[in-house]
């Protein structure tokens, strides 16, 4: 017998964590403010692409066609020029602050001048350097640092969000529990009174009990049965809450109330500070401010280019000459090299200034903020583990004191039956029952959400629930 009540207690707590892991998964999945949280950590995801991207292949075109009939110096003469002229770029900036080009130039020329159209084609490489603010890409790697560090930070604080949103999901969940259960203990309550009342109207038929101790039971049902219909009000408004929160119709059968029989604790989770999201995402913003602050730094640095263009060209009459001697690749010599350098640098560097002294200012608030976190952290932790300490003492005696309060009801209806007692005592000791059932109940739905507390607390309620 002891080995059947094991296996059904063991199976009773399966299908709760079941009911409950099953309804966890499907809120993370059909929760419209949940969805609506993920979308935002896609988004976010998108800027450290966008960044990546300003680094990437450009190709542009420009065409223009002049016909040029404007006066000269002579007032008896026209230019009488026509210019036809095409230009294709292929560009590519890199990380490392290099800069890649690719450029043609494709002419087409005729003027009196000339008996036949000159075409020209000029083909040329170039790359430039940056040797000052981004030597070696330094501004732009830590640009990047700082975008990834944003989006740790955002995704930690939307993760943050979300545990919340489903820790308010599983207190309402917990709460559904609770009521449930307090509907069944009134109802109880109800069936006894019931049994009550018919007893005693056989026994002032037979003349063995007073008829104000029927009206007494009669009182005593109707103020159950108005608790069983509170009881079920608060049933319902359970229900509601969590149909809102599937956007489903959920049903009595889907939630399970707590075993008031048998103690339920839930394993405590495990963890430290560095779970804590809340914690996590101003961490990442700390990281992302120290990288924007050393990037305010490199741009008080002259912007220094070195560059070097090699060039060729060619003109015939034929476009396809020109274009076949005209590449870089041409059979022709006609090319031109060029070294340059070019030095940008801010007098002053007011504005480099300011955008410091506002790194800072972050800076030294993120700070604070994370250090004050982290001593809230620790006290929270502490009360919560308290508090679940002194619970489950409170547990243990108030398990106790339900099997105390059970048999004193026992005893108080023998005594009544014998006429040692009067129906107000064994009323008494029906309330007193209730009371500590309901308190057991409550204890029991008062440490089941200290645990999901603790575990958000933690950063891992969500694996907690679902493992």
């Amino acid at each position: 017998m002891k080995i059947l009540c094991l296996l059904t207690l063991v199976c009773f707590s399966f299908s709760s964590n079941a009911s409950l892991k099953k309804m966890t998964q499907e809120y993370l999945e059909n929760n419209s403010s949940v969805l609506k949280s993920k979308a935002k950590a896609d988004s976010s995801f998108l800027g450290i692409s966008s960044y990546k991207a300003s680094k990437t292949w450009s190709l542009s075109y420009s065409g223009s066609k002049e016909t040029d009939n404007l006066e000269t110096v002579s007032a008896f003469s026209t230019r009488d020029t026509s210019t036809t002229n095409h230009s294709l770029s292929v560009g590519k900036d890199f990380n490392w602050g290099g800069e890649f080009s690719l450029n043609n130039s494709l002419l087409k020329y005729n003027s009196p001048s000339l008996t036949n159209p000159k075409n020209g084609f000029q083909q040329g490489l170039s790359y430039t350097q940056d040797l000052g603010a981004n030597f070696l890409g330094r501004s732009f790697y830590r640009g990047l640092d700082s975008v990834e560090e944003d989006y740790n930070s955002t995704k930690a604080a939307i993760d943050n969000a979300l545990q919340s949103s489903l820790y308010s999901f599983v207190v309402s969940y917990s709460q559904a529990k609770l009521n449930f259960s307090l509907l069944k203990l009134q109802e109880a309550a109800r069936d006894r009174a019931k049994r009550r009342k018919e007893l005693i109207r056989r026994r002032v038929r037979d003349g063995l009990k007073e008829k104000v101790d029927l009206i007494q039971a009669r009182i005593e049902l109707l103020s159950s049965e108005e608790q069983v219909k509170s009881a079920e009000m608060q049933r319902k408004s359970s229900l509601e809450s969590l149909s809102n929160a599937l956007h489903r119709n959920v049903t009595r059968i889907e939630v399970d109330p707590f075993d008031s029989k048998e103690l339920d604790f839930k394993s405590i989770p495990a963890g430290t500070s560095t779970g804590n999201l809340e914690i996590q995402s101003l961490e990442s913003k700390l990281r992302s401010l120290r990288s924007s602050k050393d990037q305010v730094d490199y741009s008080f640095w002259p912007t220094i280019n070195a560059g070097i263009t090699y060039n060729t060209n060619d003109y015939d009459n034929q476009k396809s000459t020109a274009l076949d001697e005209g590449s870089l690749i041409g059979s022709r010599n006609s090319d031109e090299t060029i070294l340059s350098l070019n030095v940008i640098w801010s007098i002053g560097s007011e504005s480099q200034k300011v955008s410091r002294a506002l790194n800072n200012i972050d800076l030294r608030v993120t700070e604070m903020e994370t250090k004050k976190l982290k001593l809230n952290f620790l006290k929270t932790e502490e009360s919560l583990l308290s508090q679940l300490e002194l619970l489950e003492k409170n547990l243990v005696s108030v398990k106790q004191r339900k099997e105390l309060t059970k048999s004193a009801l026992k005893e108080m209806t023998k005594l009544y039956n014998r006429g040692r007692a009067d129906l107000d005592q064994v009323i008494r000791a029906e309330e007193s029952l209730i009371n500590t059932e309901r308190n057991f109940i409550q204890y029991l739905a008062q440490r089941e959400n200290l645990v999901y507390r603790l575990a958000s607390l933690y950063g891992t309620l969500e694996e907690y629930l679902t493992k």
